[in-house]
């Protein structure tokens, strides 16, 4: 059957059948139906992301085989360029999901339904291509599956799996073994790969529709000071916390965050309680980190801070309020590499060190908040509890350079105080001398990442992943 009888509707030669399309699709309703249960609609855009990442990977594998088959030189050109098209469309769909660490529904279902008809076109195409080929030169042109089946490496995993002596391993090794489908009509693997893009496409339009018709309740891990809970706060806070699905020893360690664990020794900034930590969210990894977690802790709608349990760590960091908030979209983003707990400066100033891709960024106040102060009888759990919440300066790595700088020649420590914006594209930030009041005026790009100032009447220009720790900054802002 030719590929143009195919088109015209003769299907009684389809080489796949129903069965296997119908198992296919099972089979990706099944995993996608698990995604939504455990991880919600996100859970479900997850899995469909990693699925289009793995279909471009066998996508690759396909063209480079019809590469080294010299497609383009043996009269296959036009198809082979289809191909060549398809793949770049598949890899900017991925680098827009890379983008997107958490895609909408409907960003993946409008790529995978471009990707899958454009997918159909090519393949049908080079099928044509092929056919017409044959005809004309009498030349049939090697598929990727014959490249694969005359490898070394098959043949060589062929004779082992025939020595099983296996009724059930004799009828695969026979099955794969097998003759593909004559020129013209899609291979056994394409027709299957194809269904399974089609079936995984139906699935992300069901599920663009779906989060639009019932979406999800707003979810703790998106940030943002207008989050409520839909839960009850005395059954999420008022109990003790332990992350499901997370490894040891990151399990014990976010725990610790709220209350004591058994065989730990609790730190300053750990067991803070649920009416101070908040109610803790959902556990999470760390993108771009392997084996390291977050859970974000709310109360009232309002983020109150950040458990991190870092990689082979049995204690955890804890961000409260303003550095949660400073860090959030900083881990959303896959910027977060490590950070410290809030530490004294100064004596009555605090200070986090918050380490990202681009450098160290430094959240630094020379006083301190107050603290937890009863906010009255009227209210419960955490939502009784307020601080007066001095706003923290960040010092971005750029910043580093010139606060180090000034601060060696200068009296006293020195803490930088942000001090609004210049020219409307600039940040502007004076350097305090503990003794000597303003020392410097020190101009940032928005990034934070780059900054110039006056020394001795010269100005200087610092750039760069400039890094520092809780020991480097004590040592600044401390006379």
């Amino acid at each position: 059957m030719g590929m143009k009888a195919w088109l015209q509707g003769d299907v009684s030669k389809v080489p796949i059948g129903r069965k296997t399309a119908a198992t296919i699709g099972s089979s990706a309703l099944v995993l996608c139906g698990s995604a939504l249960r455990s991880g919600g609609w996100e859970g479900l855009s997850h899995l469909l992301t990693i699925a289009y990442q793995l279909g471009w990977a066998l996508l690759l594998c396909h063209h480079c085989l019809h590469l080294y088959e010299r497609y383009f030189s043996i009269g296959l050109a036009r198809a082979t360029w289809f191909e060549f098209a398809l793949l770049v469309v598949w890899t900017c769909g991925v680098g827009v999901l890379d983008l997107h660490p958490d895609p909408k529904l409907y960003m993946l279902a409008g790529i995978w339904l471009l990707s899958t008809g454009l997918l159909f076109w090519s393949a049908t195409q080079m099928e044509i291509d092929r056919e017409a080929l044959k005809e004309k030169t009498g030349y049939r042109a090697p598929r990727a599956t014959d490249v694969i089946r005359g490898s070394f490496i098959w043949v060589e995993l062929d004779n082992r799996l025939a020595q099983a002596k296996d009724d059930t391993v004799d009828a695969l090794r026979e099955r794969l073994n097998g003759r593909d489908t004559e020129d013209g009509n899609l291979s056994h693997t394409s027709w299957a790969l194809w269904c399974s893009t089609f079936a995984i496409s139906l699935i992300a339009v069901a599920g663009a529709v779906g989060s639009t018709v019932a979406p999800e309740p707003p979810d703790e891990s998106k940030g943002g000071g207008n989050v409520h809970h839909t839960r009850p706060v005395s059954e999420d806070c008022s109990s003790r916390y332990l992350p499901v699905g997370v490894p040891e020893p990151q399990r014990e360690a976010l725990a610790l965050a709220w209350h004591e664990v058994h065989g730990l020794e609790t730190g300053p900034m750990e067991a803070l309680g649920f009416d101070i930590a908040g109610c803790p969210g959902r556990a999470r990894p760390i993108p771009g980190l392997s084996n390291s977690w977050y859970v974000p802790g709310y109360c009232e709608g309002q983020l109150r801070g950040i458990a991190l349990a870092f990689d082979g760590l049995e204690h955890p960091v804890y961000l409260l309020e303003q550095a949660a908030e400073f860090a959030l979209p900083m881990i959303r983003n896959k910027q977060l590499i490590s950070a410290e707990d809030r530490f004294s400066v100064g004596g009555d100033g605090d200070a986090y060190v918050i380490d990202s891709r681009d450098g160290s960024f430094v959240l630094v106040r020379d006083d301190a908040s107050a603290g937890p102060i009863r906010d009255g009888d009227n209210k419960t759990g955490c939502g009784q509890y307020t601080d007066r919440d001095v706003a923290y300066t960040v010092a971005g790595p750029g910043l580093l350079g010139p606060w180090q700088a000034i601060a060696s020649v200068t009296p006293g420590g020195v803490y930088p105080i942000a001090d609004g914006t210049a020219n409307g594209d600039e940040e502007r930030f004076a350097l305090r001398s503990t003794e000597a009041g303003i020392v410097a005026t020190v101009h940032c790009l928005p990034s934070l990442l780059t900054c110039e100032a006056k020394i001795g009447g010269t100005p200087h220009r610092w750039s760069g992943e400039a890094r520092t720790n809780r020991a480097e900054v004590k040592a600044l802002v401390e006379p």
